[in-house]
């Protein structure tokens, strides 16, 4: 592999940077903001923020071998049609990875104990056109859904670095988004099935990992953006940047992945109604329903979450 980057020199990125390095992975039931946030982190010059979505993370870490060959087919979809943010984004942004050599370096390590660390130590000195290779890096950031499927505990226990940010989004806003993004959010009983069982379990991971698991307010994210970053920059000991309020890919402006048409933004490029829109959206019955089901954990997540 190094004769592979010597060859090339002139044509791959040689960015290093340190080895086991924090990570803070954003992993929570999609429509909740997970990609948001990580890409808020985006392009601070001290954060690697990782692209699109951790695949071998997602949905648990069990299946590695699969993970891997799902990984290369993303990077090579990423590659061929260009990063789009959501089913209604126009703008599409360049991504150029070594993802054929990454994945014989992940097969060659798919059974070692160390897997996700040579996953992540490795992962930037592959991205050819990675725009952040400046100053030095103190931690890595990324966005992995469902990540937190009965999986947890057990990789917070086993992996040390590892950090997580679950963002609690309230059940009226998020099955009124979900419900207009996937069919199998479309019933009702959808908040039982998935979002009462992320809900859970996060906090089964907060109270065994009280610092290691980040409980924030989608709400917070929203409308207290400056607030929630300085908080993050000041536990994971990074200088505050205002690249921290805007969403980037690889440095560039990106759009929102917002379920709905026309959405208002603010200048940010984050929908300013996504925390009350579901307000005229529900009926009585479905309040009725959903808070006779959510109260009790609405309570403890909001007990648990950051205070800002």
């Amino acid at each position: 592999m190094l004769q592979f980057f010597k060859k090339k020199k002139e044509e791959v990125n040689l960015f290093d940077y340190k080895k086991n390095l924090p990570l803070l992975i954003s992993s929570q039931l999609q429509r909740s903001g997970g990609s948001l946030i990580s890409q808020l982190f985006d392009n601070h010059p001290e954060i690697l923020a990782h692209p699109w979505e951790i695949m071998v993370y997602k949905e648990g870490t069990d299946r590695i071998h699969d993970k891997i060959l799902k990984t290369e087919k993303e990077f090579t979809r990423l590659m061929r049609d260009g990063y789009r943010k959501g089913k209604f984004a126009k703008k599409k942004h360049r991504f150029h990875f070594l993802t054929l050599e990454f994945t014989q370096l992940l097969l060659k390590r798919k059974d070692s104990k160390n897997f996700f660390d040579s996953y992540f130590d490795n992962f930037f000195k592959y991205w050819t056109n990675f725009k952040n290779d400046n100053e030095e890096k103190k931690i890595i950031t990324g966005f992995s859904p469902f990540f937190c499927k009965g999986n947890l505990v057990k990789q917070l226990n086993s992996h040390k670095r590892l950090n997580i940010i679950h963002i609690y989004r309230d059940p009226y806003s998020w099955w009124y988004s979900a419900k207009n993004h996937k069919n199998i959010y479309k019933d009702i009983n959808s908040i039982k099935n998935f979002w009462m069982k992320s809900q859970k379990e996060v906090l089964e991971a907060k109270f065994k990992f009280k610092d290691k698991v980040l409980i924030i307010r989608f709400n917070d994210l929203i409308k207290k953006r400056h607030k929630l970053m300085k908080y993050l920059c000041k536990k994971f000991s990074i200088n505050y940047d205002k690249q921290l309020m805007f969403p980037t890919f690889n440095g560039e402006m990106i759009e929102n992945d917002s379920s709905f048409k026309k959405q208002r933004i603010d200048k940010y490029g984050i929908v300013k109604a996504t925390t009350n829109r579901y307000k005229k959206g529900l009926s009585k019955s479905d309040f009725t329903k959903i808070r006779k089901e959510t109260f009790k954990i609405c309570k403890e997540l909001e007990k648990k979450s950051i205070k800002l």
